[in-house]
């Protein structure tokens, strides 16, 4: 996951900002038939797992049997899409040069075998794994980076590198997961016992749709209003904050089967103070990720001599961290749906959110530029999070919660920078930044301090 951040300062030197706009674009295509394929086994084998691990020939069937279903949706989406993908572009891209041969084609391909990969490594997470969880990813970043550098260079100004590049490494990671899958579990098609898990992938695939439309719709529906440079300036200010995103997400994997395991003993279903301190924890990694990234960004892209473009992006980045402040808390409030495999009321949550967001951008847009969508996400998010809260509590108790630790923090650290933000000070942003941190690190020394005060550093150093 790393290589969206890595490579970026390949994609600035190798790449105008339309095009950075245009891949965006793809890349969402990508990520659409990811999960159409998916079908969310990724999520039915996280939670399943622990249903029949107890039963091996019962995993057995049930992982090989979701593997083959993949591949069979993942077949009939390629055919319809090498039918019809230039018609769809044509139609709808009808003032931007974005053809669906030969790169719409090639994301339709990765986004496959992406699923491949990606229901392998959930199951690498559901079983404790790290070691191959570890090995599987840094093979697959290491095949988009390598291969996307070389392909930069060697098509400089093209697609054709960062494109060709992603399906390779998605052909290879998809079929070595088949691979280990089959070699383990064997070849077997239980369709009773696939169809038996249906009702919930149902829900859960249609949340992830929805929660597509809310994360990458937002391109697509830039290109109505805005021509592909916005979108690729949008795009690079997002994907800048993304480590921020893949480092709460990789926190979060790490400690959610332990969640899962504490929650499947209770009899009461609800949070503890072990399982709140997870996200106590995540909360504050994000707040000096954030405040780190704001500081650190601009500073590290002033060694580059970059198109003007990407410059414009750094502007945006305070304002995309405000809604990453929050990711943890929506992680939280979300957490009880898939625990309790109650998926059946996300559909509508996220008809909402989706809603909510499309409407702000349509309006803001015009108006308020770039700042417009990411004030539609910010916007979304918070209904999502009230959402999430409100549908679950009376079936899941949010016992011994530091509202401290896990809202004010987040909350006062966001107000901060965007007033300041807002207000324009005629300071160097460099050292706004670097207050940004101080005010970051100041909070959670507070919030901490007891925490703090029982540490041995003796100890810590041994």
């Amino acid at each position: 996951m790393a290589s969206a951040v890595v490579l970026l300062p390949f994609y600035v030197a190798y790449l105008s900002t339309e095009l950075f706009g245009a891949l965006a674009i793809y890349l969402a295509l990508s990520m659409l038939v990811q999960i159409v394929v998916t079908y969310s086994f990724d999520t039915s084998l996280y939670v399943h797992y622990h249903d029949f691990k107890t039963d091996k020939e019962k995993l057995s069937r049930f992982i090989s049997s979701c593997f083959i279903f993949m591949l069979l949706l993942g077949a009939g989406v390629a055919g319809i899409a090498a039918l019809t993908g230039e018609f769809v572009f044509t139609t709808v891209f009808t003032n931007q040069s974005l053809p669906f041969f030969p790169y719409g084609m090639l994301s339709v391909i990765t986004g496959a075998f992406q699923a491949l990969f990606k229901v392998n490594t959930s199951l690498l997470q559901s079983r404790e794994q790290p070691d191959r969880f570890f090995w599987s990813n840094l093979v697959n970043f290491s095949l988009i980076a390598v291969l996307t550098i070389g392909g930069l260079k060697l098509f400089p100004n093209s697609l054709a590198g960062p494109v060709v590049a992603r399906a390779i490494a998605a052909v290879v990671s998809g079929t070595g997961s088949l691979i280990r899958m089959y070699s383990e579990f064997g070849f077997r098609f239980d369709y009773p016992l696939l169809r038996s898990t249906f009702g919930f992938n149902t829900y859960s695939f249609i949340y992830q749709l929805q929660l597509w439309a809310v994360n990458y719709f937002d391109r697509i529906l830039m290109v109505f209003f805005l021509p592909l440079e916005r979108v690729g300036i949008y795009d690079f200010a997002f994907k800048c904050m993304l480590i921020v995103e893949f480092a709460i997400n990789g926190l979060f994997n790490s400690f959610y089967p332990k969640v899962l395991s504490k929650v499947a003993e209770q009899h009461d279903k609800g949070t503890s103070i072990e399982i709140n301190r997870y996200f106590h924890g995540l909360t504050a990694a994000a707040v000096l990720l954030v405040a780190g990234c704001i500081f650190l960004f601009p500073v590290v892209f002033g060694f580059f001599s970059v198109n003007p473009g990407y410059r414009e992006a750094l502007a945006f980045i305070p304002f995309i961290g405000l809604i990453y402040l929050l990711k943890p808390l929506r992680l939280y409030t979300a957490m009880p749906y898939s625990v309790l495999k109650y998926t059946k009321p996300l559909p509508v949550y996220y008809l909402l959110v989706t809603a909510v967001k499309i409407s702000v951008m349509v309006l803001a847009i015009p108006v308020l530029d770039v700042y417009g969508v990411i004030a539609a996400s910010a916007g979304a998010l918070l209904v999502e999070i009230l959402l999430l809260y409100y549908g679950s509590r009376n079936r899941f108790a949010f016992n011994n919660l530091n509202g401290y630790k896990l809202i004010a923090v987040p909350v006062v650290f966001g107000l901060v920078v965007l007033f300041t933000e807002l207000s324009r000070i005629p300071v160097s942003a460099t050292l706004v930044h670097l207050v940004y941190v101080m005010v970051a690190l100041a909070l959670l020394l507070w919030v901490y301090r007891n925490e703090f005060r029982l540490m041995d550093p003796m100890r810590i150093v041994r």
